[in-house]
């Protein structure tokens, strides 16, 4: 399978999970913003997390399919379309040759992901597929993806295939990583998860209670009826008595039209023989009548969406709006801020700047004060700190952010809130709100487990339509 970039629109690059392992070389970790929502757009055409996806920023992207395949759009609703039908979001959708994908407008969030079964096919960078604008590395030649641009899937016969890509990407790093690393370290052929922690049992409750796949649930994206000629995918296992069965029928049907000799005939034939001038009797078999050509079947109009009756959940999905209330835990230099600077800090709404970016978005508010001015030495950073410069607007670190920052670091974002940050765009409110680090730590177990059966029961589906599965 393949794409062809017809308008790259506003920002399109090729992301993974990013480019862990080279911090203490200066090398930012870049990979997908909103780690979730790429995380998701793999599981639904059964790649792996690690694989790449599109990010698209914003609307004007459009595309042509230059080849069928599943593919999975996620992330921030910017209204997909596939040629003239809504494309449903959240979910594998089939896609057939020469069909035109473009995203219309922005509804809710600013970022989309395009995934495809197999994975984009790109040259891996330090381990990486992430695409480093900066420095110009990795994704496609190291920059955003151009009109004209043609991207193959890795499971494209006729393209150029690198067997050692994923050994590549593992084999530089020694820690696990990935959006929630601990979904790694269960047995992928069970279910079963340990009770012994009474946060894991309360994840598995939450999970019976709201189901983290739905069904039924087309109309949220695409209101599709049955006079747009939608084909909804389904497979029809056929067992090996059923064959057998077929095959007895088709015998009984060919004897049937055999013809016999009477008895009569077949006792005198013992009795007298046969003269010379008898020609030899043969028995021939009548042909099997032709069944009459059925009519074609109109074809099916190729730019409309085959898909499947789930989706994952909302559930379990962020609420991407323009004003968000985002979970802090204190920061190294917490204590350096004035106590009035601290609760302004979590009373004030702060509004996203125009100067933001890939790196970090700057906030703008009434400035913060330390209790005096102090000169910090440079250490590390993540994404989600929140440093405070000079001028005393927070400026929260996000993706292609540096390795070291030197600023007075008042807050931590957790990471079960990143996928909200990584969907604001600027104008956008945030306020924030404090939680201690061991809620921080439940509230990540917990996500963990949730995604861990999301997984699995996604898995069971792809099954179900033949989808390969790719092993961790």
């Amino acid at each position: 399978m393949s794409i062809q970039i017809e308008k790259p629109g506003m920002l399109s690059t090729i992301q993974d999970r990013g480019r862990t392992g080279y911090g203490r070389y200066g090398i930012s970790p870049n990979g997908a913003m909103d780690t979730l929502a790429h995380t998701l757009a793999n599981w639904l055409v059964g790649n792996d997390e690690s694989e790449a996806t599109l990010e698209i920023t914003w609307s004007g992207f459009a595309a042509h399919m230059m080849k069928d395949g599943w593919i999975a759009v996620t992330g921030g609703n910017l209204e997909p379309m596939l040629d003239d039908t809504p494309l449903p979001m959240w979910r594998p959708v089939y896609v057939s040759k020469g069909s035109r994908i473009a995203f219309r407008k922005v509804s809710t969030g600013c970022r989309a992901y395009i995934a495809i079964a197999g994975g984009w096919w790109v040259e891996p960078v330090l381990g990486s597929y992430s695409t480093y604008l900066r420095a110009g590395i990795g994704g496609l030649a190291g920059r955003a993806l151009q009109a004209g641009d043609r991207l193959y899937s890795r499971l494209d016969e006729n393209t150029k295939q690198d067997t050692n890509v994923t050994g590549l990407r593992r084999a530089d790093e020694n820690i696990t990583h990935g959006l929630y690393p601990e979904i790694h370290q269960f047995d992928k052929e069970s279910a079963t998860l340990p009770l012994h922690d009474v946060t894991r049992v309360v994840a598995i409750n939450r999970a019976m209670d709201e189901p983290l796949l739905s069904h039924d649930s087309i109309s949220e994206y695409a209101p599709l009826t049955a006079s747009e000629n939608v084909v909804f995918v389904e497979t029809t296992p056929i067992s090996g008595r059923e064959l057998e069965q077929e095959s007895e029928l088709e015998l009984e049907k060919e004897s049937k039209l055999e013809p016999k000799l009477k008895p009569e005939f077949a006792s005198e034939s013992k009795q007298e023989s046969v003269p010379a001038s008898v020609p030899e009797l043969k028995l021939e078999r009548k042909p099997k009548p032709e069944p009459e050509p059925e009519p074609e079947p109109e074809p099916e109009p190729r730019s409309k969406p085959k898909p499947v009756r789930w989706m994952v959940s909302y559930h379990i999905l962020p609420r991407y709006t323009n004003e968000v209330t985002i979970r802090i835990i204190a920061g190294r230099q917490w204590e350096d801020f004035t106590e009035s600077s601290q609760k302004q800090f979590l009373t004030q709404a702060y509004r996203v700047t125009p100067q933001s970016d890939r790196m970090g978005y700057r906030l703008s508010g009434e400035p913060l004060q330390l209790k005096q001015a102090i000169s910090y030495l440079s250490e590390a950073v993540t994404e989600g700190t929140i440093q405070v410069p000079t001028d005393g607007q927070p400026i929260m670190l996000m993706a292609d952010r540096q390795t070291l920052g030197g600023y007075a670091k008042i807050a931590q974002v957790i990471r079960l809130d990143l996928p909200l940050l990584a969907q604001l765009a600027p104008g956008a409110v945030v306020r924030f709100r404090w939680i201690e680090l061991e809620e921080a730590q439940r509230l990540y177990v917990e996500w963990t487990y949730e995604l861990k059966l999301l997984r699995r029961m996604i898995e069971l589906r792809l099954q179900a339509l033949g989808l390969p599965i790719q092993n961790d």
